[in-house]
């Protein structure tokens, strides 16, 4: 069976558990890059065993080398995964009938997030959608975390898309709280933004607050209570790392 004309391209840094599974996910796509940022486990070892091609660039942000992914492909459209995600059953039969119709677009996927087995519908988890699908022409916004596709193109929503699991376990969520906490503080640091330490302590709570009882978290049932925890501890964490590091940037 011909494979659909599509580069995927999947930033990674020690994800060997998890790499196959994304790549089989999308087994229908012609190409997949593996952009790696320095992993020490067998992440690249399993990449070359699905058939992808290897970039290696530690201590480049994941916008820089999604970037350098890329522009080491081979076709026309690109659909950017991370290796925490899937791609749903149909999302071929969607991307085929997008790319006939809408030539010059860039496209929205919607996103289904699994926690502790069972996806998540509220606390603003149920509404996400990421720009994944679009032409070679276009590029990530090289940031450290969070970094967004930086295009003009109109935008377009496909309703099949990705799965995703955020965190397989609390060991995950202790990493990447660690890890995004100081990517975002150095990314604020870039940017010369001023953060205010007097707003600190109202933070986590606002996001709390926001998620479990504006965005109705709590019909997730303890699911939801958990997830709203761990935003507010996300949050007061990577604020309180940015005011630090604003702290020692600012001339004595």
């Amino acid at each position: 069976m011909p494979k659909s004309p599509i580069s995927v391209i999947i930033p990674t840094l020690n994800e060997e558990h998890r790499l196959a599974d994304c790549i089989a996910s999308v087994s229908w796509a012609s190409e997949f890059i593996v952009a790696d940022g320095g992993s020490d486990d067998d992440t690249l070892g399993v990449a070359r065993k699905c058939g992808a091609k290897v970039l290696s660039h530690p201590g480049l942000t994941i916008g820089a080398r999604r970037n350098l992914a890329i522009e080491a492909a081979a076709y026309e459209w690109i659909l950017a995964l991370d290796a925490d995600e899937r791609g749903e059953s149909g999302l071929e039969q969607a991307v085929e009938t997008a790319l006939k119709t809408d030539p010059r677009m860039v496209f929205s996927l919607r996103r289904r997030n699994i926690f502790e087995g069972k996806e998540i519908k509220w606390g603003g988890w149920g509404s996400d959608r990421v720009v994944r699908l679009f032409p070679r022409s276009e590029r990530f916004e090289e940031r450290r975390v969070h970094e967004k596709l930086d295009s003009d193109l109109s935008v377009k929503r496909i309703e099949t898309g990705l799965v995703h699991y955020p965190y397989e376990n609390p060991g995950e969520f202790e990493f990447k709280l660690r890890k995004y906490s100081l990517w975002f503080a150095a990314d604020v640091a870039d940017s010369n933004q001023s953060i205010s330490r007097w707003w600190l302590p109202l933070r986590p709570p606002a996001r709390f607050i926001w998620m479990y009882f504006f965005r109705l978290g709590f019909l997730d049932g303890y699911r939801g209570l958990k997830l709203a925890r761990m935003a507010a501890r996300s949050v007061r964490e990577k604020y309180r790392k940015a005011v630090q590091m604003n702290r020692r940037e600012q001339p004595q």
